[in-house]
């Protein structure tokens, strides 16, 4: 299957901006650490670093900008750049243009190590194919590819470079060029040993702690140390069926699907198509006759009932009509949570948490069930606010007082973390909406929040946090 290396935007490319301007490697983790895998119970803040405001910083998604160089975490600051993008907890930084080296992509980690040299074209995170296409969530496997030269075609282009910017899929000005591609492990901070892929038909994917490769229809599934733990001859497996994610690998064989777990051992085998549920690691969709079922990874039916539509929420619920086109939010353990004569009436956000609306008012659900109903909105921060100066504790549905003399603020952009400002002095200070403790007091003139770090100014020295969601055990 053709790559198109959809990820340069989307998921964290280099992409055509101008410097500082690089756009949000990704959008959808504005919420925290990877949607949708695991519970959150809070926010744990660590300061890392501090340096003093300069006339002319700026301040793009996740990162301090300076002139023509980004702060890192711990204060100090990258070399003079051409071009950036954030990756989470990273960054891929270019010294020189594409005109000048296409070789000279760098990865770096938060606070300032270099962990790939300026001798990559470009970087991106591995994908997972789970629903309809690849996705990428900042994971653990990056995919690092490196120029050979002008191709001569399109069959061996690994990638296209249009006015010096790489491109998402040739055009007529475009130059094509041939390359190869390295797996990082972010874990061990390593290339993974033994896989060198040079054919851009090849697709690789993530699936728990191993790496899948498709080679046309040829899977191959490695561990962290390159050790091979499933093979397979070519064309043994449909290519283009196969789904991976979540540690479950499932695959097409003639008409068997065979369910994998990410040691490659089989766990079992059906006649019907199979799908990883995208939302909560270990589970996989069973079509058969119109109607959907759900099984754990050892092949036990979890839910009772069998579905017409089932739509995944986040960490632990789906919304699903049963073929009595009635709609229901369930949990993995067979609950029923709430019901609704419209399924798209329950709205999914991260970290185990589903709003339904009925009746032009909403309830909201966290992991422990219904935390509160009657609301006049659905905010997707999660952040739900009350005239008497309280707001919704996420983890319990208690009701937290902010200090007196203080006032709600706007949204800070971030699944959990609340705002507030002093009333006399106007200064900010930051709540953990799922626990209800004060994280920051009003004590700053500017904060700003991403998935990954909180920036807070005091006085003329800026202040970087770093924003560490708490899992469930």
């Amino acid at each position: 299957m053709k790559r198109r290396w959809i990820g340069l935007i989307v998921a964290g490319g280099l992409v055509a901006a101008s410097f500082g301007s690089a756009v949000n490697a990704f959008a959808a983790t504005s919420t925290g650490a990877d949607p949708g895998f695991g519970i959150v119970t809070g926010y744990d803040l660590e300061l890392t670093g501090t340096t003093p405001y300069e006339s002319g910083m700026r301040k793009s998604y996740d990162s301090l900008v300076n002139g023509n160089q980004i702060v890192f975490e711990n204060g100090t600051y990258s070399d003079e750049l051409v071009d950036f993008d954030e990756y989470g907890e990273y960054y891929a930084l270019r010294t020189k243009s594409y005109d000048e080296e296409v070789n000279a992509t760098g990865f770096f980690s938060a606070d300032g190590e270099q962990l790939i040299p300026y001798e990559a074209a470009f970087v991106k995170w591995v994908s997972i194919k789970v629903g309809e296409g690849e996705k990428y969530f900042p994971h653990r496997y990056l995919s690092v590819v490196y120029s050979d030269g002008v191709a001569e075609d399109e069959s061996e282009a690994y990638f296209y470079l249009t006015a010096s910017y790489l491109s998402l899929s040739p055009g007529e000005d475009d130059v094509l060029y041939k390359g190869h591609e390295k797996i990082y492990d972010t874990v061990t901070r390593q290339f993974v040993p033994n896989i060198e892929l040079t054919d851009p038909s090849f697709d690789v994917y993530e699936c728990g702690d191993a790496i899948v490769i498709d080679r046309n229809g040829a899977i191959t599934m490695y561990d962290a140390n390159g050790k091979e733990l499933l093979s397979s001859e070519d064309g043994t497996y449909n290519s283009g069926y196969n789904h991976v994610g979540n540690g479950i690998l499932i695959l097409k064989s003639g008409q068997k699907y065979k369910v994998y777990d990410d040691t490659g051992k089989q766990l079992f085998e059906s006649d019907e198509d199979m799908t990883v549920v995208e939302s909560v690691r270990g589970y996989v969709k069973q079509y058969d006759s119109g109607l959907y079922t759900i099984f754990d990874s050892s092949g036990k039916q979890v839910l009772d009932q069998k579905f017409k539509t089932v739509y995944e929420e986040s960490g632990s619920y789906l919304s699903v009509e049963t073929d009595k086109e009635a709609a229901q939010l369930v949990s993995l353990d067979g609950k029923v949570i709430a019901e609704n004569d419209d399924i798209f009436n329950f709205y999914t956000y991260s970290y185990g948490f589903v709003t339904e609306e009925k009746d032009e008012t909403y309830s909201l659900y966290g992991p422990s069930g219904l935390l509160d109903e009657g609301l006049t909105s659905a905010s997707p921060y999660l952040i739900y606010t009350y005239n008497d100066g309280s707001f919704l504790a996420l983890n319990t549905g208690e009701k937290i007082a902010i200090e007196p003399g203080t006032s709600f603020a706007d949204s800070i952009g971030v699944v959990g973390l609340l705002l507030v400002h002093d009333d006399t002095s106007g200064l900010y200070g930051l709540y953990d909406a799922f626990t209800g403790e004060q994280l920051l007091d009003c004590n700053y003139r500017f904060l700003s929040a991403s998935a990954t770090h909180v920036y807070a100014m005091k006085d003329d020295t800026w202040e970087i946090y770093s924003l560490n969601p708490i899992f469930s055990k």
